[in-house]
């Protein structure tokens, strides 16, 4: 049972290459990415929290394209963590409450401004 279990942990770390690949394409063209499912309550409340800032973010919804499973598991291997992940100017940001902090804490206003 343990090598098992290790094996699901060590898969995380390595994306399918087409899902790598669409999630690189996504962060490195864009200022701001947030990565989505479409019926996330907490997708839903991040990217209406960027909108209600005037801030229109470039959502992929992984639910909604097709290898959306392999790029979530991209995203995961690089932001660990449930989606909706959150990616500034390349960087991972993190999730809908680590998002949240760097909002008020107003550290995101300035890579964005930059762009």
């Amino acid at each position: 049972a343990r090598r098992v279990i290790a094996s699901v942990a060590n898969a995380r770390t390595f994306a399918c290459p087409a899902g790598k690949e669409l999630m690189d394409n996504a962060i490195n063209s864009q200022p701001l990415v947030v990565f989505s499912r479409t019926f996330c309550p907490f997708s839903d409340n991040i990217k209406h929290t960027f909108r209600e800032l005037g801030v229109e973010p470039h959502v992929v919804e992984v639910d909604m394209i097709y290898k959306g499973d392999e790029v979530a598991e991209a995203v995961a291997a690089v932001s660990p963590g449930h989606l909706p992940r959150v990616f500034v100017c390349g960087k991972p940001v993190g999730g809908w409450k680590d998002t949240g902090n760097a909002i008020e804490a107003g550290s995101l206003v300035g890579p964005l401004a930059e762009q």
